[in-house]
């Protein structure tokens, strides 16, 4: 509630617009049931009869699984973007469709967790060959899903450029794209780039390297999101309704950054050499 004066003197309040509870429920239920893949399958390796490093790329490919989801669903619940405040109330519009990128984005995680190699368990019982190529492919769909995301709930919703004139209006949108989407775009480049040396013939080493290179920038892409600090500033879009709150950047988040870069680095190197 907000409080705003009368005009007799009192003060009166006026309730803040909220996000749709209808639409948070039922997505957070898509989040459980793709959880709810990861244990099923974290439970299935239990009973394959392979040796505990054969099993170890399954491991971390779960838990980059569930790493992916966990950060999504903070990042999610806590976005600041306008759309997430908008209520969907017609299936012919923005909100509709800002709930299907959503929809679709955890089925997307779904399919991520469903990709390790315990899924794929031969009528032997035995684990095919690992790989880290299926992760990488699904999380370069799941980053440019954030692309559209961002551009959704940041740019294209209702009341998010409230500027007089539509030429003024259009160069405000112009500029405000590479402030939303900056973070989406580099993790889409950063994991293209595993993906590609994914596809080559790596060892059981480079598969867990190649892992944690994926993990380092699903955590990088939430902590890159600081950026918007300085590119709304240097738009000048700092006054749109998607960026008017300062993101905090910690010490222990800078201390994050810099091992994510160099393990991210590390990873590259390793897998190069």
């Amino acid at each position: 509630m907000s409080p705003v004066p009368a005009e007799n003197g009192s003060i009166i309040q006026i309730p803040e617009k909220r996000s749709d509870e209808h639409r948070l429920v039922f997505v957070e239920l898509m989040f459980a049931f793709a959880v709810t893949e990861i244990a099923t399958h974290l439970a299935e390796l239990q009973d394959v009869s392979a040796s505990f490093r054969d099993k170890v790329p399954s491991y971390a490919h779960l838990l980059l699984s569930l790493a992916v989801v966990t950060l999504s669903w903070f990042g999610w619940r806590n976005s600041p973007s306008p759309g997430m405040k908008e209520q969907v109330r017609d299936f012919v519009s923005i909100p509709f469709f800002g709930l299907l990128i959503d929809v679709v984005l955890v089925i997307l995680y779904y399919v991520l967790a469903h990709s390790v190699e315990v899924a794929n368990v031969d009528s032997d019982g035995k684990l095919p060959p690992a790989s880290a190529e299926p992760e990488a492919f699904w999380l370069i769909l799941i980053f440019g899903g954030y692309v559209l995301w961002d551009l959704l709930t940041d740019i294209f919703s209702p009341g998010c450029i409230e500027v007089e004139g539509s030429s003024s209006h259009w160069w405000t949108g112009v500029r405000a794209v590479p402030v939303s989407v900056f973070a989406s775009v580099l993790a889409v480049v950063m994991t293209l780039v595993v993906w590609c040396l994914a596809r080559n013939n790596v060892t059981w080493a480079q598969v867990l390297v190649l892992d944690i290179a994926l993990l380092t920038v699903a955590v990088s892409f939430r902590l890159s999101k600081v950026a918007e600090n300085w590119l709304r500033d240097w738009c000048g879009v700092r006054h749109l309704r998607a960026f008017e709150k300062t993101r905090e950047l910690r010490l222990r988040h800078k201390v994050v950054m810099c091992l994510c870069a160099a393990g991210y680095i590390f990873a590259i190197v390793f897998v190069c050499c």
